[in-house]
């Protein structure tokens, strides 16, 4: 090696070092940022409405062709990366345009290139949906606001979730991860313990979005009697590049409509009543997170494998982390 490329390598190694100390001094707090919340419709501003403080939104760029843009949100001792699905690489995108496989990424390659500052481990998500007066799985039934964690998923839209092996970035001997226990339960029993929150019953992903079930595929559900959350192409993606990402995910699911007693829903509907919901989702989350953060190191079969993709992934960091976005 030339003494002009040592010397470029340690100004660059230099360059970068500088840029993560200043980072962790812009966050002022000393603890890595185990945390990551992914929120869907009505949810982008959920903890800056709330009072919470809001770092400005920085930019990942991914292999993906899109850059996805994240906010740190802090509150006294715990900051966590917060990314609206929707807006995640910029303009709108429906539930059938979104590219899951950019921000889940992207969650796992700031813990590679700043491991000073993240070591995101776990993931909390929302998801609106309707449901199904079936009271087989969840107790007493469920009406409009109800928040429940499902305890398994369906997918109906027949998707591939899984990263690709032909792309230089993944590793070539990633194997199929099981799906057993896909939402991790030990995030999970952290959201039950909320006494305004219900547990279990399955979420179908039913159809790729933005459109609704039609009355009769309601009916189909609702004779299948396993089935009491019906939501778009959106959950079922993410829990399995979690699963592939080695990280622990859970969901909880907001009742925005009951298609079995009432067709006539819109997205005006589901907005209003995920804006009401806002204060207990931050509660619940927040509290979750504080939670998680004792547990830190805890094992279980959402981290069995290591992640899919290579570590020596070429790039500088002060390059991959952009800069902040007004």
């Amino acid at each position: 090696m030339s003494k002009e490329t040592v010397l470029a390598v340690r100004s660059s190694s230099k360059s970068s070092v500088r840029k993560v100390r200043t980072f962790r001094k812009d966050l002022k707090m000393s603890r890595l940022i185990t945390c990551a919340f992914i929120g869907g419709t009505g949810m982008g501003t959920l903890f800056g409405d709330l009072g919470f403080k809001t770092g400005g939104h920085r930019s990942i760029k991914t292999p993906y062709g899109d850059e996805v843009m994240y906010t740190i949100v802090r509150r006294g001792d715990l900051a966590f990366v917060a990314i609206d699905r929707h807006y995640s690489t910029g303009n709108f995108r429906q539930a059938d345009q979104l590219d899951h496989r950019a921000y889940m990424y992207a969650l796992w390659k700031v813990n590679q290139f700043f491991p000073s500052v993240f070591n995101i481990q776990y993931i909390f998500s929302t998801s609106a949906v309707g449901g199904l007066h079936n009271t087989r799985h969840v107790q007493d039934g469920l009406e409009l606001g109800d928040i429940v964690v499902p305890h398994d998923v369906k997918d109906f839209t027949r998707g591939v979730w899984s990263y690709s092996v032909k792309d230089r970035y993944v590793h070539p001997t990633a194997f199929h991860r099981s799906a057993n226990g896909l939402f991790c339960r030990h995030l999970q029993q952290l959201l039950q313990e909320n006494e305004q929150v219900k547990f279990g019953g399955v979420l179908a992903c039913a159809i790729t979005g933005p459109l609704y079930e039609t009355p009769v595929e309601i009916v189909e559900f609702t004779r299948h009697g396993i089935f009491n959350l019906l939501g778009m192409q959106t959950v079922t993606p993410e829990a399995y590049y979690a699963r592939q990402n080695s990280m622990h995910l859970a969901v909880a699911c907001v009742v925005t409509d009951t298609p079995d007693v009432e067709h006539d829903v819109d997205g005006e509907e589901v907005a209003r009543i995920m804006n009401l919901r806002k204060p207990l989702l931050a509660d619940l989350f927040v509290t979750a997170m504080l939670d998680v953060q004792d547990m830190a190191g805890f094992k279980c079969s959402c981290t069995k494998k290591l992640p899919v993709f290579h570590e020596d992934l070429a790039g500088d960091p002060a390059d991959v982390m952009g800069m902040p976005v007004d």
